[in-house]
């Protein structure tokens, strides 16, 4: 007879990398997570859920696209003006907003987040994503980035390379990011 493992189930890695993420999340300040897939975007944004979070995703219709958009840049200006003139990166009394999206933050999206979590990514990829933290440099010192790869179902151990990237190119940008990386 086989012996029972005692306790509760692992959770799921959606479930684990969200409830991480809502941990080192900072009221008053914007999270962002960059994800490789749609799938995995609207993965994690449904563990997520809440009026707290808003999800960027290039299969949205262009209204309701656009309504994120707008939470998002919202959320961002009111951050902003609240702390122009100072060297603080929070919204006082606002929880906060959770930004989860696909590549499309990558690129041409002015804001500043105090946590970034980016899925592994080709490197000019993986910079871009970069160039969303901290970016208006009030959170000198706060400011945390991590990089995740999502696992392949059925296979412990191994990373899915998911979205519209190369193997090779993930791998190589993760052996640059272990040479950046602190613990």
């Amino acid at each position: 007879a086989k012996a029972k493992k005692k306790g509760p189930p692992a959770p799921a890695f959606d479930e684990a990398l969200a409830s991480t993420i809502q941990a080192e999340h900072s009221p008053g300040t914007l999270s962002l997570v960059v994800c490789n897939s749609v799938k995995i975007a609207q993965q994690l944004y449904r563990q997520l859920g809440n009026e707290n979070t808003v999800l960027l995703t290039s299969r949205f219709r262009h209204s309701d696209r656009d309504e994120h958009t707008r939470k998002l840049l919202a959320f961002e200006e009111r951050r902003k003006a609240h702390n122009k003139g100072s060297g603080d990166d929070t919204l006082p009394n606002s929880p906060g907003l959770i930004c989860v999206s696909t590549q499309i933050v990558e690129a041409g999206v002015d804001i500043s987040a105090r946590r970034l979590w980016l899925e592994a990514a080709p490197w000019p990829s993986v910079l871009q994503r970069l160039g969303r933290l901290n970016r208006d440099g009030r959170a000198d010192g706060k400011a945390k980035s991590f990089v995740f790869q999502w696992p392949e179902e059925g296979k412990k151990g191994k990373a899915q390379l998911m979205g519209p990237y190369e193997a090779k190119d993930i791998e190589t940008s993760l052996k640059l990011l272990s040479k950046l990386a602190t613990v």
